[in-house]
């Protein structure tokens, strides 16, 4: 697990601008963590760098989007609202593992049904500390590349 510290938006843009460089169709990205702790932000900078949209939207009420991007389509999926495993079938998850990238928040009940190739993002947020951390696990072919992954946040994110 790599640990990062994020101490604006800026560091959220950046930790998406090297992930947007990174993934690729097939790969999912689930993404954890309470309410304000970052999860939309990050997306929103992650889609947008590999679509050039600036208005990516949360599917809050829609529970999935769909972008078109550079690497194919991008769903982008907010589950706190799915409580069963069979109404995923009805919102196309099946179809977005094997059509495009992946982005899921609240992935819990997912998390142990999607494929190898994955990311998972649990992001926090102290509102005392006025603190934002973010724990990545690598999966699947992010364990080849986890070393230059981390040293690339390393680098670029302080």
């Amino acid at each position: 697990m790599i640990s990062l510290l994020i101490n604006d938006l800026n560091d959220t843009k950046k930790l998406a601008l090297i992930l947007a460089s990174m993934v690729k169709k097939h790969d999912a990205l689930l993404l954890k963590g309470d309410l304000g702790s970052g999860k939309t932000t990050f997306t929103q900078n992650l889609i947008g760098a590999l679509t050039k949209n600036q208005h990516i939207q949360s599917p809050t009420f829609n529970i999935v989007n769909i972008y078109q991007s550079t690497i194919g389509p991008i769903w982008h999926y907010d589950l706190y609202r799915i409580k069963k495993e069979s109404e995923l079938h009805e919102i196309g998850l099946e179809e977005s593992l094997s059509t495009g990238l992946s982005i899921i928040e609240w992935p819990e009940l997912v998390e142990n049904i999607i494929h190898d190739d994955k990311i998972i993002i649990y992001f926090q947020y102290d509102a005392i500390k006025n603190l934002r951390k973010a724990d990545i696990t690598l999966q699947g072919r992010f364990l080849e590349i986890e070393k230059y992954f981390e040293g690339r946040i390393k680098d670029e994110i302080r």
